[in-house]
Parts: structure tokens; C-alpha cells; sequence
């Protein structure tokens, strides 16, 4: 948009350049009033001619730009909009990712511990089977030793 402007300020730098050049030059010219007059005349009809074509062209380069910059937007806002998709589905495949991934060590840290709670009830069972054992043999020799002690 800094080019618009500075096309609008140069000109009407121009025009008001020109306007003041032609008045001065006019001034100065050694004419008689009536003459000064017709060549004021002439020059401020020239200028508004001028002026007008310089108006229409400035028109025309603002519409340009205006539609330059239209364009331009609506590339950009499908470029945002795109960038926009792409990061939400990059957080959906990593947020896939990370529940399958809770999910694994989930079901393996379920899987140790059913393991390792089957290895200790064998374990208590052998060590009570093997207390009952010893505790069925100390039995068996007490009475042992009760029936040769009531012998003797």
C-alpha cells in the first residue's frame, strides 16, 4: 500500500508543482491583462484536463491494487488455513500415538503384574504346602516319640 501512496503523493506534487509553475511563468510573461487572462484561462483548462486523466490513472492503479491485494489475501488465508489442518492433524496422529502407546505399556505393565502375583501364590502355596509338610513330618515324629515315650 506505501507504493499507492507514494504514487498519490508524487502525484499530486506534480499537479500542484505544475499549477504554480504555470501561474508564476504567467505572471511574469510581459503580457497585456487581456492577454495574461486567455493564457491563465488556457492553463488552468489545461491543468483541469490533465488533472482529470492524472485522477482516472490514479483510480485505475488503486483498483489494481485493491485486487493485488485481494488476491494476495485470499492466497494467504488458504495458506493459514492449510497450515491450520496440517498442525491439528499432526496433534491428532501424535495424541493416536501416545494412547496407543499408554495403552502398550498399560496391557505390559498388567501382564508383569499378573506374572508376578501367579510366581508369588505358587510361591506361598509351595512354601505352605512344604510348612504343611514339615508340620504333618514334626507331628508324626512327636507322635512317634509320644508312643516310644508311653513304652518306656
Amino acid at each position: 500500500m506505501s507504493t499507492v501512496t507514494n504514487r498519490s503523493n508524487v502525484i499530486t506534487a506534480t499537479i500542484i508543482g505544475g499549477a504554480v509553475g504555470a501561474v508564476v511563468a504567467l505572471l511574469l510573461a510581459p503580457k497585456s491583462g487581456r492577454e495574461l487572462r486567455e493564457d491563465i484561462k488556457e492553463t488552468v483548462q489545461t491543468l483541469q484536463s490533465k488533472s482529470s486523466e492524472w485522477v482516472e490513472q490514479a483510480k485505475t492503479t488503486t483498483a489494481d491494487a485493491i485486487q493485488l491485494i485481494s488476491e494476495h489475501g485470499s492466497e494467504l488465508l488458504d495458506k493459514a488455513k492449510s497450515a491450520a489442518d496440517s498442525a491439528a492433524q499432526s496433534a491428532r496422529n501424535a495424541t493416536e500415538s501416545i494412547a496407543q502407546a499408554v495403552h502398550t505399556t498399560t496391557d505390559q505393565a498388567a501382564n508383569t503384574i499378573h506374572r508376578v502375583t501367579d510366581q508369588a501364590a505358587d510361591s506361598t502355596h509351595k512354601a505352605t504346602d512344604t510348612a504343611a509338610n514339615a508340620t504333618n513330618q514334626a507331628l508324626h515324629e512327636t507322635k512317634k516319640l509320644d508312643a516310644v515315650g508311653s513304652k518306656n
